[in-house]
């Protein structure tokens, strides 16, 4: 399918990629700043780590991209953020921008082979599930800068042993999250968030007061809000306001911006704010013979060249799993925070806490976002997650939704063989949209 690059010199879409490549500037500034660096590599947390006055990083942003070196020589970021990029000055920049775009997605892949290598190298055991090693070979090489790690305890297995492996070179504080909503299991929630509210107090010397978390609160809900925007414009696909390939590159960036915001939650917020303004205006691209595909699940990692295929095949790929995990569900901020930000995070796990509750929680958004197939992401070593795929395929033919599934172990592992399976399951999509 081909590339509209127009639609890449939207400044606000611009900045936040931008952004993306600035880890180790922010890590730099943060460090002036005196504001501790704190790992996360799951979506929960920024907001608690902002209020105490450090700085959440997402590991996997803190790589080295030949893009840093494409800023520098045309000095696109100071155009974009001192300049109104339209005209023939958006023309003239138009092959730096498509350059700066395009290599989102792929020095993010390239990175992702890097730190699977690594933790080859750091012998983290090869059979855990993928994300576990991408977080293991990213996180390590960082022990010296970060200096907390945000650990909390899911329905996974593999990612309790990652933060058990990792706080022998990195302090880990351990947040577990019950599976029940029960009253008792509130109260233990309370309990563990208290104990890491007094972690973070401890790292920065500043208290987190209502107020100020209340503060990043607001901003992180509207975050989530135009993130809910941006896949519920799939809802009306003759309205779209990106071709697919674009859509399919900012899918990818909120999902990675998503886990700490990019390290600035009030720019990010003002900038994806200017960028839903724009989304909104350009609402005229028609999806009409494009299927949409929603791929699940995706938390614990995917074949990254997905989208490309994808895109090749005239598709559009949706991963929203923060959607259907309940995390982009609004926080209340009336009362007292802590106590709301509880609420929040059993709610959340409530979600995705048993295999059937999960099931029904992709079906049902593959219904309202009008999806035309599904693809099951069968994670080799997922002990969680995968084993769902029986309940699912018994489920989904109920709902007469084409589905197809493809294992996924290492990067790049049997593309070919996913390339072929894809190609037939799109011609079979194809013939009943």
């Amino acid at each position: 399918m081909s590339i509209d690059t127009e639609e890449f010199l939207i400044p606000s879409f611009l900045n936040l990629n931008l952004k993306f490549f600035s880890a180790q500037k922010q890590i730099r500034k943060f460090r002036r700043h005196k504001r501790p660096l704190v790992g996360t590599i799951l979506p929960i947390g920024a907001e608690l780590v902002f209020a105490a006055g450090a700085s959440p990083i997402f590991p996997l942003r803190i790589g080295k991209f030949e893009a840093e070196k494409l800023l520098r020589g045309t000095r696109l970021a100071k155009n974009i953020l001192g300049a109104t990029l339209v005209g023939t000055g958006a023309r003239l920049l138009q092959p730096q921008a498509e350059n700066i775009i395009n290599q989102f997605l792929n020095e993010y892949n390239k990175n992702l082979c890097n730190f699977e290598s690594k933790s080859d190298e750091f012998k983290y055991p090869p059979e855990v599930c993928f994300a576990t090693r991408i977080a293991y070979g990213s996180s390590l090489p960082h022990r010296d800068q970060i200096k907390l790690f945000l650990a909390w305890g899911t329905r996974c297995g593999w990612f309790s042993q990652f933060f058990q492996t990792l706080n022998n070179s990195i302090p880990v504080i351990f947040t577990d999250i019950p599976k029940s909503t029960a009253p008792h299991a509130r109260e233990y929630m309370l309990e563990e968030l208290q104990q890491l509210v007094t972690h973070l107090e401890k790292l920065t010397g500043n208290k987190i007061t209502d107020e100020g978390l209340r503060e990043k609160i607001i901003l992180a809900n509207n975050i989530r809000a135009n993130y809910r925007k941006v896949l519920y414009y799939l809802k009306t696909p003759e309205k779209m306001p990106l071709s697919p390939y674009a859509y399919m590159q900012l899918i990818a960036l909120l999902n990675i911006s998503f886990i700490d915001f990019l390290s600035a939650i009030k720019y990010f917020n003002k900038q994806f704010l200017k960028l839903i303004k724009d989304l909104d205006s350009r609402r005229k691209i028609d999806y009409e013979g494009v299927p949409k595909i929603m791929l699940v699940p995706v938390f614990s990692g995917s074949e990254p060249d997905l989208p490309q295929i994808m895109n090749e095949l005239g598709g559009c790929l949706i991963q929203a799993d923060n959607l259907a995990y309940g995390m982009l569900d609004p926080i209340k901020t009336e009362g007292d925070m802590i106590h709301n930000y509880c609420d929040y995070l059993v709610k959340m796990h409530e979600c995705w806490s048993a295999n059937k509750i999960l099931v029904k929680s992709w079906l049902d958004l593959a219904n309202e976002l009008r999806v035309d197939g599904i693809i099951f992401n069968k994670l080799i070593g997922c002990t969680s997650i995968t084993p769902s795929y029986r309940l699912f395929k018994d489920r989904v033919r109920d709902t007469g939704i084409p589905f197809i599934d493809v294992d996924f172990n290492r990067i790049g592992e049997n593309l070919a063989q996913i390339k072929n399976k894809l190609t037939s399951f799109m011609e079979i999509v194809k013939k009943e949209i």
